[in-house]
């Protein structure tokens, strides 16, 4: 009887999980895992050079986010436009001068517009927004009417342009140059052309140096505006 009971505890133990004798450890397999390097590619590598230069700069010029009314109010202004947003980060920026120039098959023809917005410290705490509207008012005539939107109200300028000698181009390209740009004090910066010519435009939107500005102006009609912080 002693020897059933012991028996039928061994077993109650046995289905419960339980057991008094040495539990053997099994070696389990290894398993390495192969060390992942942080490789860096070169677009990465441009992608964090950019970030640098854009926090070291002294203004960033976006391409602005408008919304679909404001969008049908440019349209309506004029025959095309460009919209930007202008963050200062220098708070010694006192002055934003735009131009805008016009050139034939790569030679200057002459400057439409330049103008010069001062600025006062409170209006750098927010973005500043900039409209370039062209209106053609008929064959002779079109004007240029360009505004400066701070947190104190809009400073807005109209130039005349007689267009009487231009002869008239199939197809015109509004192009922005690569957003967003880095702006630094005294250096004036291309930020956006408008092109017409008979012949496909392809333009190059990123002016690194004297080829691509020539690639840029060589084209039948151009209209190339700027902007410069001081």
């Amino acid at each position: 009887m002693k020897s059933f009971s012991i028996l039928l505890l061994s077993v109650l133990l046995l289905l419960s999980g339980c057991s008094f004798l040495p539990k053997i450890e099994k070696d389990e397999p290894t398993v390495v895992t192969p060390k992942t390097e942080n490789v860096v590619t070169e677009e990465d590598a441009e992608q964090e050079e950019v970030r640098k230069i854009l926090e070291n700069a002294d203004g960033v010029m976006k391409t602005a986010e408008l919304s679909d009314f404001e969008i049908n109010f440019a349209e309506a202004m004029g025959d095309g436009y460009f919209v930007f947003d202008l963050e200062i980060s220098n708070k010694e920026i006192t002055d934003i001068q735009s131009t805008i120039e016009y050139y034939e098959s790569g030679k200057f023809i002459k400057e439409i517009a330049d103008f010069t917005t001062p600025l006062f410290s409170a209006e750098l705490k927010e973005p500043i927004r900039m409209l370039y509207v062209q209106q053609k008012l008929n064959e002779k005539e079109e004007y240029w009417t360009t505004s400066v939107m701070t947190n104190n109200g809009p400073n807005n300028f109209q130039f005349n342009n007689n267009i009487a000698k231009k002869k008239h181009k199939g197809e015109t390209n509004w192009s922005p140059m690569v957003m967003p740009q880095a702006l630094f004090k005294g250096e004036k910066k291309v930020i956006a052309v408008v092109v017409s010519t008979d012949d496909k435009a392809s333009i190059i939107n990123e002016i690194k140096d004297e080829v691509d500005w020539q690639q840029v102006i060589d084209y039948d009609q151009v209209y190339v505006i700027s902007i410069e912080i001081k």
